[in-house]
């Protein structure tokens, strides 16, 4: 600051505020209890809310139920132990205990894979075709994942725009100059979350649309069949930045910008395993220069790619026990580096993760590959 503030000046941080009323003696006042924030935290993900439709809202059961984005009964049950999966337990505790690089721990499958996204009724009306139904590669079942897992990832940037005032509250009982650095880190990250849920909200209003009118024919897919169910089970949504050749497809800095989306999710149908990337012909022109790099690779190796992308883009991932523990140590180690880079606020954007394919791994193998709605080039 190059001169000193009065009491009635605006404060520095930029909320608005009389300086008498927000930063005064910021550094006397009591610090955040790391309890106070990680309660915070869980309610903020907690929150029930519907993310069906507005014009299904008449319809609300009220009761919002934990919704599972991979099913349990076909899919984590097939990879389970004692009824446990390994996946990442994000809190603020972990990320403290941990110093930010978060390990797969057990995760009960009654709690693995939830949100408290849906209502009784939408959660069963919705998804009944792809939870009752046997998959088929039909454009409403590929729209129907693509929808849940765009659905968790609407419902987690709200819950980080909710926790705006914790993260510029942090900074209390802190000296002048860390004061500065949270509350600059706490604006930017402002900035991203605010346009995310920009980005989600347009979206959103296809989405729903489609969903509305019974309409599928705007989705696009690429479907890989397995003869085993997949290790790795999972289900999210990503703005894509970088292909499989580390060329820059998004520049995720163009806030201005609304970024192209896409889906990815492995489950095992009790027959077959599928992972599944899905989006909507809106999205498409980024979506397919990512999956045409990826489908230019060498055949025998594109689940190593598919497997890195997992690791170093998503959350929502779900891992069988048994696989992880065969796993080298190098190799875990390595899975674990690309998992704390993706959860990082630090990293900077990189597409090293999925250019090469370099995880020693075992998995079942993919016994063939269909598209829905496109016609990717035939690889030489």
């Amino acid at each position: 600051m190059q001169k000193k503030l009065g009491r009635n000046d605006l404060c520095w941080c930029g909320s608005g505020k009389k300086y008498k009323k927000c930063h005064l003696d910021r550094e006397c006042q009591e610090t955040i209890k790391p309890w106070q924030a990680s309660e915070e935290f869980r309610n903020a993900f907690t929150a029930p809310k519907c993310c069906s439709p507005n014009s299904f809202k008449n319809k609300c059961s009220g009761m919002i139920v934990k919704a599972h984005t991979v099913p349990k009964s076909s899919s984590l049950k097939a990879i389970a132990r004692n009824g446990h999966v390994l996946g990442l337990k994000l809190s603020l505790e972990n990320v403290r205990k941990h110093e930010g690089k978060l390990k797969p721990e057990l995760i009960g499958i009654n709690k693995a894979s939830t949100f408290s996204g849906f209502c009784k009724i939408h959660d069963n009306s919705i998804f009944a075709p792809i939870e009752k139904q046997e998959f088929s590669a039909s454009p409403e079942h590929c729209f129907l994942l693509a929808y849940r897992a765009f659905s968790k990832e609407c419902y987690a940037k709200s819950a980080m725009a909710n926790l705006s005032e914790l993260r510029k509250s942090l900074d209390k009982g802190k000296p002048m100059e860390r004061q500065m650095y949270i509350q600059s880190t706490a604006f930017l990250m402002d900035i991203g979350i605010m346009a995310a849920v920009r980005d989600n909200e347009y979206h959103k209003n296809i989405f729903d649309s489609c969903l509305e009118n019974n309409d599928y024919s705007l989705v696009r897919a690429l479907i890989f069949e397995l003869d085993a169910p997949p290790p790795i089970m999972m289900s999210g949504t990503v703005s894509p930045d970088f292909n499989f050749h580390g060329d820059n497809i998004q520049d995720l800095m163009e806030l201005d910008k609304i970024q192209d989306i896409i889906s990815l999710t492995s489950f095992f149908d009790g027959c077959k395993g599928r992972i599944i990337f899905s989006w909507l012909e809106n999205s498409h022109q980024s979506c397919k220069t990512l999956l045409e790099s990826l489908l230019n690779k060498p055949e025998h190796e594109l689940i190593k790619y598919i497997v890195q992308y997992m690791f170093s883009t998503f959350e929502n991932i779900f891992i069988d026990p048994a696989w992880w523990d065969d796993l080298q140590k190098v190799t875990k180690d390595k899975i674990i580096d690309m998992m704390a880079d993706n959860v990082s606020l630090d990293s900077d954007p990189s597409g090293m993760d999925i250019s090469s394919a370099y995880l020693d791994i075992t998995f079942p193998k993919i016994t063939s590959i269909q598209s829905v709605n496109w016609s990717p080039p035939k690889t030489p």
